[in-house]
């Protein structure tokens, strides 16, 4: 995966142009295409998160421009943040995203929940909408390329959904799908079984940014309550490790793909905004 930052996104106006190199993704159903929900999940930084979402807009109006049968409903919750100048902003551009139509739920907490709770509420979510087929984690600080949502969904639809990647009655989830991978687990990444392809299987994963269908949030169950059944304490990190090491490994896997997914980078690791 290349982690190269993608320079010169401007707020826009209208769908952007774009060309016909990505291939369409074949519909879930006869009646209708896939739909995905992007979750987003922020507290306190505002320049960051600026930068995600302008990232994330284009990368949706390119999707939408580009792929009909491709749509995502996206959902920012704010867990409480401060709420100073830099909080009275994010405020401001959120609620003009969603004025505007791009941006279909914005939720601001009264109080600190915690991640893990927040998530476990949207997975939930998730899992109560029949009509969602895939759902799409990005942290607040993660800027993608504009085309890294689409042909993350190209890629999920056409080689794992419901499995594909297993054997076709095995009736397994598709997995989890990393959009971001850290360089210090590029050595711990492994290209043999159940790896193919362009996909290399990664031991564990933070939750920077994945994506994973129904079906495999159906058999493992919503990661986030069951992990704070075992621990109300619980930090992200720790209820993600158990999901991808124990349920994962006998339901499906989690995969990186290493190759041409597009440009993806942590906004907290760029050191030319104050």
């Amino acid at each position: 995966m290349h982690r190269s930052l993608l320079l010169g996104a401007c707020w826009p106006s209208t769908a952007l142009a774009v060309g016909a190199q990505d291939r369409q993704v074949s519909s879930v159903s006869e009646n209708r295409g896939v739909r995905v929900l992007l979750s987003v999940i922020t507290r306190n930084r505002f320049w960051s998160h600026a930068l995600s979402t302008l990232s994330l807009l284009e990368a949706i109006l390119h999707a939408r421009d580009a792929d009909p049968l491709v749509s995502f409903e996206w959902h920012i919750l704010d867990d409480a943040s401060d709420r100073g100048s830099a909080g009275k902003k994010k405020v401001a551009m959120l609620e003009d995203l969603v004025r505007r139509g791009f941006l279909a739920n914005f939720t601001q907490l009264p109080k600190p929940t915690g991640t893990v709770r927040v998530l476990r509420h949207v997975v939930d979510t998730f899992l109560s909408r029949k009509d969602f087929d895939l759902f799409l984690h990005s942290d607040d600080d993660i800027l993608m390329g504009r085309s890294t949502l689409l042909r993350a969904v190209h890629d999920y639809t056409h080689d794992l959904l419901d499995g594909r990647w297993h054997s076709p009655s095995s009736n397994k989830g598709g997995g989890v799908l990393a959009l971001f991978v850290n360089s210090w687990l590029d050595e711990q990444l492994s290209h043999k079984h159940p790896a193919f392809g362009p996909y290399a299987a990664a031991p564990f994963l933070g939750g920077a940014a994945y994506l994973t269908d129904r079906r495999t949030l159906e058999i493992t169950g919503n990661p986030w309550a069951l992990a704070l059944q075992k621990d109300k304490r619980t930090s992200p990190h720790e209820a993600h490790v158990p999901w991808l090491l124990a349920s994962l490994a006998a339901t499906a896997v989690a995969i990186s793909r290493t190759a041409n997914l597009g440009s993806i980078q942590e906004a907290i690791s760029v050191p030319a905004f104050g």
